[in-house]
């Protein structure tokens, strides 16, 4: 845990390094807060490298303050894709959420996993392995209110990634 201060002027931008913090390949989870309400707009950039250092994608998530208690997103599988679900506890103890799989016909695939996210912590839950390819549906995930932010990571190997938030 490593807390950084800064001066952000009006209309200004500013990049923090992570890589230098975490590690290079590392995860982590960035709580961002300002000292005016509504003062920033905060997007994490995460590229993808390619064994000779060349780019391979690049992705943007926009910070978010976790309010529902169930969240929604989409999955799918088709084309080949993978679908990640990563989720995000900003809060100073570990919460357990409850995700469940609906497919797009309406068939409940996952009625119920428990996944246990620890305190300013993420847990990443890979969603094709309860779901079969060729498939969509919505992935549903229910918390304590304020306790969890959600993404769903669909993505093909290293041709693309596409982060679709959840929603209450």
């Amino acid at each position: 845990v490593q807390e950084i201060g800064t001066a952000i002027a009006p209309k200004a931008s500013h990049h923090f390094i992570i890589n230098d913090l975490l590690g290079s390949g590392q995860k982590g989870v960035v709580i961002v807060s300002g000292d005016r309400p509504n003062a920033l707009i905060v997007t994490g950039m995460e590229y993808g490298r390619a064994a000779n250092g060349g780019l391979s994608f690049v992705y943007g998530m926009n910070a978010e303050q976790a309010l529902g208690s169930v969240l929604r997103g989409s999955y799918n599988t088709y084309l080949n894709q993978d679908s990640n679900l990563v989720l995000v506890n900003p809060t100073d103890s570990a919460t357990t959420t409850a995700v469940r799989l609906i497919r797009s016909t309406g068939v409940s695939v996952l009625e119920s996993l428990n996944v246990l996210v620890p305190a300013h912590g993420r847990k990443t839950i890979r969603l094709n392995d309860y779901e079969s390819a060729e498939n969509y549906g919505i992935v549903e995930v229910q918390s304590d209110p304020g306790t969890i932010i959600g993404t769903v990571l669909r993505y093909r190997s290293s041709d693309f990634v596409i982060p679709t938030p959840l929603r209450e």
